[in-house]
């Protein structure tokens, strides 16, 4: 699950970045849920949300949804909940983007 999540967000990435597609990836409605998420399985120990994003705090933004699943700034220190069914269900929602959106 810590490597589908973090090696899809950044394949999406990368692609996105390469033809200058990313402001379409990341106003997906789900881009800030699997960015934190990518962030949290791929440092320290995994699973653990150590800090809010600095650019979302700055604009005030104090918690994401995918799927009625919230992150928000109350779950800093807290080890997030995120089963492998959740991981397909997202990863799914990210291929459907990808084939719909880019290509």
């Amino acid at each position: 699950l810590r490597t589908l999540m973090r090696e899809a967000h950044e394949l999406i990435l990368l692609y996105c970045e390469e033809t200058q597609q990313f402001p379409v990836y990341k106003a997906q409605p789900w881009f800030q849920f699997a960015r934190i998420l990518r962030n949290v399985m791929s440092h320290k120990e995994g699973g653990t949300l150590r800090e809010w994003p600095k650019d979302l705090a700055a604009k005030g933004i104090t918690s994401v949804t995918w799927r009625g699943k919230p992150f928000d700034t109350t779950m800093v220190g807290q080890r997030l909940v995120f089963y492998p069914p959740d991981g397909l269900e997202l990863v799914k929602d990210q291929i459907d983007f990808v084939t719909a959106e880019l290509f």
